[in-house]
């Protein structure tokens, strides 16, 4: 009856052990495994494809007021990306995954940084090429100094200086003027 015992407990005590909470699960080779919060893609995307992530809002308190423009950006994207580059797979992501998962998309990703001051708004384009490459910004509307690419999942607004704004309401129609310039960047990640 002893031994009974004994060996209960001890059943009792190794499935105590390896019971675990989400947070400190281990996966194969005993990786942590990580869960991606809300604005991380969900999918990485095909090879040779688009991943079309959700555009960004700085500042971020303002995402909801701002989701029209947001919503008509990602539109007009994909409307050039399918225009200019048939035949691509494209996913997208929608709201709130803007950014690729740590390992990076197997995809191209693409993406908007949204900026808003008062009335007047600016959008710059983010092209990352697969894996965890830099990613590349080219100015879409407004006036403004930027870095030529910023690392790996880095917040593109610490790299933009918004020198003129366009009226928020009028963005997506001046966004027009640099279309050519924003297909270019696109294409050269391929």
């Amino acid at each position: 009856m002893r031994a009974v015992a004994l060996a209960t407990l001890l059943v009792v005590a190794s499935a105590a052990a390896s019971c675990q909470t989400a947070e400190s699960r281990r996966g194969p080779y005993d990786q942590e495994i990580v869960v991606p919060g809300p604005r991380v893609s969900h999918s990485r995307g095909e090879s040779g494809g688009i991943v079309l992530l959700w555009p960004r809002v700085y500042p971020s308190d303002l995402t909801q007021e701002m989701r029209p423009e947001a919503t008509a950006l990602q539109r007009r994207l994909l409307a050039l990306i399918e225009r200019e580059l048939p035949g691509r797979p494209v996913d997208v992501r929608p709201e709130p995954e803007r950014v690729c998962p740590a390992d990076g998309c197997l995809g191209t990703s693409v993406g908007v940084l949204l900026v808003r001051v008062k009335g007047g708004c600016a959008a710059v384009l983010q092209v990352g090429r697969p894996g965890r490459e830099p990613t590349k910004l080219e100015v879409w509307a407004g006036v403004m100094s930027i870095a030529l690419q910023v690392p790996f999942r880095e917040p593109p607004e610490s790299y933009v200086k918004v020198r003129d704004f366009v009226p928020c309401g009028e963005l997506v129609t001046r966004s027009s003027a640099r279309e050519a310039s924003v297909v270019r960047a696109i294409q050269d990640a391929f």
